[in-house]
């Protein structure tokens, strides 16, 4: 796999509703410890839609793959946020994965996959729609026509989340449990 320059220009800070200050910023392959400790956080109902399975936890393979990507074809985006810890008596403040979201791109190399998934206690917070409004910008800055995804029909929150994002979704002609969503990045 060939080493590709670190996208800083795409770390950016930002404020939830609450005002909780997060720092988004590309994933790092030293980041698998933090990202499989955020997926075992996650709801059995949130992996399942993410991930279309009941995993309780990242495989090593997996695991890999998700955090060791080619820079080329794939960006991942990480919302964190620091949480103070006591350390040896002392206060110190640790990073947490609070949501992810990522694109791959397909074979044709004109359009990618993408992925989002938000920690259960920080969804509905905006977080989710600042995601996706930067690796938008990042596949289109990338030279990506179009941007899609695979939903689950009963994950009615996601689907109505991409629709309002501008994806155009459509039911699986061949498995009614599934939907197909689309995202012109040319408009």
């Amino acid at each position: 796999m060939a080493i590709h320059r670190y996208p800083s220009d795409m770390i950016s800070q930002w404020r939830l509703k609450d005002g909780t200050e997060v720092l988004v910023r590309p994933l790092l392959p030293e980041d698998a410890e933090m990202e499989q400790r955020f997926v075992r956080q996650l709801s059995a109902q949130t992996r399942y839609f993410r991930f279309m399975s009941s995993l309780r936890e990242l495989s090593p393979s997996l695991l890999t793959k998700l955090t060791q990507m080619d820079g080329e074809r794939e960006m991942a985006l990480i919302a964190t946020i620091e949480l103070p810890v006591e350390q040896a008596g002392e206060i110190v403040g640790i990073e947490v994965e609070i949501g992810v979201c990522r694109y791959a791109a397909e074979p044709d190399g004109r359009s990618c996959e993408f992925a989002i998934v938000i920690a259960d206690a920080w969804q509905s917070a905006g977080l989710g729609r600042y995601l996706m409004t930067q690796l938008i910008g990042a596949a289109r800055s990338r030279g990506f026509k179009t941007m899609k995804g695979v939903f689950l029909a009963s994950n009615e929150r996601m689907l109505r989340f991409v629709q309002s994002m501008g994806f155009i979704v459509r039911k699986d002609p061949s498995d009614a449990t599934m939907r197909h969503g689309e995202l012109d990045l040319t408009l």
